[in-house]
């Protein structure tokens, strides 16, 4: 489950990326017509919803996998947004927070990750039960 929360966690961030540079390239396309807005923003739907996607070297999204599937068992966990000043700033910030004291039985986000999914996962529940 954890992965699945992962993957998804990752999905959102990508699909971020995505909602940045519409918002970006709107204003420019002041004059054209209303459905190209609609059309970038289906673009984005798309990219919230669909569980796969394509990379290529032309890709505008920095990193497919901004946070690793096995971050919980790194020893110094990292991220890899493919933006180095966004690197070099939040990975002190994690690599400070959830490396594992030399004592310490378990890494930190070993417990963080599991309980971000059950939450995760209550709130689905909760949404799915009141679609019906």
């Amino acid at each position: 489950m954890n992965a699945v929360f992962l993957k998804i966690l990752n999905m959102s961030i990508t699909a971020s990326w995505l909602i940045l540079a519409v918002i970006i390239v709107r204003p420019l396309l002041k004059k054209a017509p209303k459905w190209t807005v609609c059309l970038l923003w289906g673009f984005v739907a798309i990219r919230l919803i669909c569980p796969f996607s394509f990379e290529s070297v032309l890709s505008l999204i920095p990193s497919s996998e901004t946070i690793p599937s096995n971050i919980a068992l790194q020893h110094e966990p990292a991220i890899n947004s493919g933006i180095t000043i966004v690197n070099e700033t939040v990975n002190p910030i994690i690599a400070e927070s959830f490396t594992p004291a030399v004592g310490n039985s378990v890494n930190p986000l070993q417990i963080v990750i599991p309980i971000l999914t059950v939450i995760w996962f209550t709130g689905v529940q909760r949404d799915c039960a009141f679609i019906r």
